[in-house]
């Protein structure tokens, strides 16, 4: 006879845990395993040693010292200098490298008559993070060159001191690099998807072996087990994994805890839900995971919801994940608290309370969105 009770139901759930392997894989096995496998691609956090190739009609003092600069940069490094811009579009079509700097042919003589004229750069658009990278070295190198040109000439330098400067700093990541950038975001990514899919495969489960249907307080404590299992990975996630790979952290951490058993409940609720329609624990699997890169793309992080169509952001409501990634990450890396992210939270608090009741009020479907082949 199943256990029935909130507390039974709840303790059952834990007991069953480490009996259960699909379950546990994907409660805890994955969590653990992303919290350190997804990051580790982006250790080097910026793009280093980006191959560019230098267009110039003549070999100069000046252009020397331009590729020497550009060697200098952390970001790239020069290739090959050569006179043709077909030779140099031939390499980037071949992927020999990421970008092409130009200098025109009267490069040298405008800058000595305190006239530069412009500098083109060609780059890759297929790769973004790579785009950036040459594009800022270029400029600091090309700056620099010419800054240096213009100390001799009194008039120019007078005009140069005069010009305005422009001083770039990022704020809530200092290192402008990837990692802190992606990683936060994907997190909640990870985070969810790792439950919704344990808690789908336990609902599955259950349909699968023909268990008994579980009465409301049992079912109730079957969420709060999940909720549990589901806080206890972000706090994990939030308090030490970001800690160890040093991720911007250390913002609202009080709005994070409360807000942590939210979202639990909800992506929780929302599994058991799905889960229920299927009446193998393989299949929810096979349907659910390929949700993960179209939920991050959603989530409003890559781009922003004001450039999306409005029924796709209002499809991505229906995650948490969404709410999530613009509460969690302002919370996380901004410093933002609580009360600035609070229609984020109130969507949260919405979806598990809608989420929550569907499961503890409606029974399982009689008929299953997947059915064995054959039957």
């Amino acid at each position: 006879m199943p256990e029935q009770g909130v507390g039974a139901a709840f303790i059952a759930t834990f007991r069953n845990l480490p009996r259960a392997r699909p379950v546990s894989s994907l409660l805890i096995l994955a969590v653990v395993l992303y919290a350190f496998y997804y990051p580790a691609a982006y250790a080097g956090q910026a793009a280093t040693g980006l191959p560019v190739a230098v267009v110039t009609p003549t070999q100069s003092a000046l252009t020397r010292a331009l590729v020497e600069d550009l060697n200098a940069s952390h970001a790239i490094e020069v290739a090959a200098v050569i006179p043709s811009t077909a030779e140099a579009s031939d390499l980037m079509r071949r992927g020999v490298v990421d970008g092409v700097v130009i200098l025109p042919d009267r490069f040298e003589s405008d800058l000595a008559r305190g006239a530069p004229s412009g500098v083109a750069v060609w780059l890759n658009g297929g790769y973004l993070v790579r785009v950036t990278s040459v594009g800022k070295a270029v400029a600091a190198a090309a700056a620099h060159v010419a800054e240096t040109r213009l100390e001799g000439l009194p008039q120019a330098a007078r005009a140069a001191k005069l010009a305005p400067t422009l001083k770039q700093e990022s704020l809530f990541n200092p290192t402008e690099g990837y990692g802190d950038y992606a990683v936060p975001a994907v997190s909640l990514i990870i985070l969810q998807q790792t439950l919704l899919l344990g808690a789908g495969v336990i609902a599955a489960l259950r349909r699968e072996t023909g268990a008994a249907p579980m009465r409301r307080s049992a079912r109730l404590g079957l969420w709060l087990a999940l909720t549990a299992i589901g806080t206890g990975s972000c706090l994990f996630y939030f308090g030490f994994v970001f800690w160890v790979q040093d991720y911007p952290r250390g913002g609202d951490l009080g709005g994070v805890v409360l807000l942590s058993p939210v979202f639990a409940a909800g992506v929780s609720a929302l599994g058991l839900l799905l889960g229920g329609l299927f009446d193998r624990h393989e299949r929810v699997l096979q349907v659910l995971v390929g949700t993960s890169a179209p939920l991050f793309f959603l989530a409003g992080a890559a781009w922003p919801h004001f450039m999306m169509p409005k029924l796709l952001v209002w499809l991505a409501c229906l995650s948490p994940s969404t709410a999530a990634v613009q509460a969690f990450v302002p919370m996380n890396a901004m410093g933002a608290s609580l009360a600035e992210v609070a229609p984020q939270a109130a969507g949260l608090v919405a979806l598990a309370a809608i989420f929550g009741a569907l499961w503890l009020l409606l029974d399982p479907p009689r008929s299953s969105l997947v059915r064995r082949s054959g039957k």
